[in-house]
């Protein structure tokens, strides 16, 4: 089992919880069993969080008045949260279909006849692709090789689910 520690001041927790053995490492001299500087600490998982929700951490005494453990309350996030997560998520798609775009020219550079119109078919798409919520959009798949090598499109009925996202 892991031990960890958190360091007092004033009776009240500070800082983050530490590891048994970092904290002996650190302070050599200390004493666990009679210690006033640091309490047993207990780590709890973190609620379970919508895209858009903070856990708000804070460290409680528990009833046995010696340990400290996580304490978490969920809040949703300000508006100045829910643009910075909106702008990565935009970053993300836009350097994602960058990306595609780049993949899907070097195949058509290197495509055969017959894999040449999955190619600009899948360019055409992912060209064309446009979203309008960051946080379900789902970008084209580009082709793939089945068992025996052949390229497929993801587009085709029966294809491989045009899921990426």
């Amino acid at each position: 089992m892991i031990n960890l520690y958190i360091q007092l001041e004033n009776g009240q927790p500070i800082n983050h919880p530490i590891f048994e053995e970092h904290l002996l490492a650190a302070y050599p001299d200390v004493d666990l069993t009679t210690t006033t500087d640091f309490a047993p600490f207990i780590r709890t998982e973190l609620p379970t969080l919508t895209l858009l929700q903070v856990a708000v951490p804070n460290h409680v005494l528990m009833d046995d008045g010696k340990t400290y453990t996580d304490a978490y309350s969920v809040r949703d996030m300000d508006s100045d949260e829910v643009a910075q997560i909106t702008s990565e998520y935009n970053a993300g798609i836009m350097s994602s279909i960058d990306a595609y775009i780049d993949y899907a020219n070097t195949n058509i550079a290197d495509a055969d006849i017959n894999d040449l119109p999955i190619w600009q078919t899948y360019l055409d798409a992912i060209t064309a692709f446009t979203y309008t919520d960051p946080f379900t959009a789902i970008i084209p798949r580009p082709p793939y090789k089945d068992k025996n090598g052949n390229l497929m499109s993801t587009s085709n009925a029966g294809a491989k689910p045009n899921v990426i996202g």
